[in-house]
């Protein structure tokens, strides 16, 4: 089965990386992209169409698209996404990429289209973004979550087929499970690592600085203005999970502090171990 006309919006390491697996294993009937001049360019070679934002080149590709995918930072999709349902036809299919869903599908509350977008968010990425660092394997095996609430079935079949186009794997979430989930897997761990990378800055150890917290820190890379979007839009449940690091936190070093000896050093090191055992690993 084929995902018909596909057009991807915002062709960088999400959009472009579908543009690569789509153009790669093939799946669509034509593929189209709609970003900058220079990043068409550079993805020329992978396209049937391309089109600049805000041109009626853009309206043209949408009136004929199939399948739709927002692959733009995240409020560029909020603020798209309206008009996107306006421009597409009447059988058409939206998808979006962004890592926080209930500000995203509050944009589409009361338009008449409203089932014909499925709310969507691949766990993948990098810590550089761009068309260039994109990969057709970064959502291989991955898990792509969809909001089952949202979209009429066939919406969501065409959603799910193309995500196992891209290779990766379907599961179902609530937007409200999924933005808290997000918080204490994704959100939160970019503020911890970015604030490990300030401390070390400041101690003057970044210089020391080997593997193993080269690991840590990797994801505090990626442009921050998207990332400001994103912690934004999903303040109160961020809030929370610093939180309950902090406490986790302030417990080891009170640990550490009344037992420097061996013994006790042992014991504070088992708070460690117990926030590593995840699902018995």
């Amino acid at each position: 089965m084929t995902l018909g006309r596909v057009v991807v919006m915002g062709c960088g390491l999400i959009g472009g990386s579908i543009v690569k697996r789509l153009r790669e294993r093939g799946g669509a009937a034509s593929l189209a992209a709609v970003d900058r001049a220079e990043v068409l360019a550079a993805a020329a070679p992978l396209l049937d169409e391309g089109a600049e934002p805000d041109t009626e080149a853009v309206t043209r590709l949408l009136a004929r698209a199939d399948l739709v995918v927002l692959a733009m930072p995240l409020d560029a999709i909020a603020a798209a996404l309206p008009q996107v349902l306006d421009r597409i036809s009447p059988n058409a299919v939206v998808t979006d990429c962004g890592s926080v869903k209930r500000p995203v599908i509050a944009r589409a509350v009361g338009h008449a289209r409203r089932d014909r977008f499925v709310p969507a968010h691949p766990m993948a990425g990098r810590e550089t973004g761009g068309f260039e660092m994109a990969l057709p394997a970064l959502f291989e095996g991955r898990r792509w979550y969809v909001v089952p609430e949202a979209g009429a079935v066939d919406a969501r079949a065409r959603v799910v087929e193309l995500i196992g186009a891209l290779g990766a794997i379907a599961v179902e979430v609530d937007a409200e499970h999924h933005d808290r989930a997000m918080a204490y897997v994704s959100h939160a761990p970019h503020l911890i690592a970015s604030a490990l990378v300030d401390v070390a800055e400041v101690a003057g150890a970044s210089a020391n600085a080997g593997p193993g917290f080269e690991d840590m820190t990797r994801i505090a890379g990626g442009p921050p203005s998207i990332w400001c979007d994103i912690l934004a839009a999903n303040h109160a449940n961020v809030a929370q999970a610093l939180d309950d690091v902090i406490t986790q936190l302030v417990g080891m070093r009170d640990e550490l502090a009344a037992h420097a000896d061996e013994r006790g050093l042992q014991k504070s090191l088992s708070l460690l171990t117990r926030v590593r055992r995840i699902r018995g690993k």
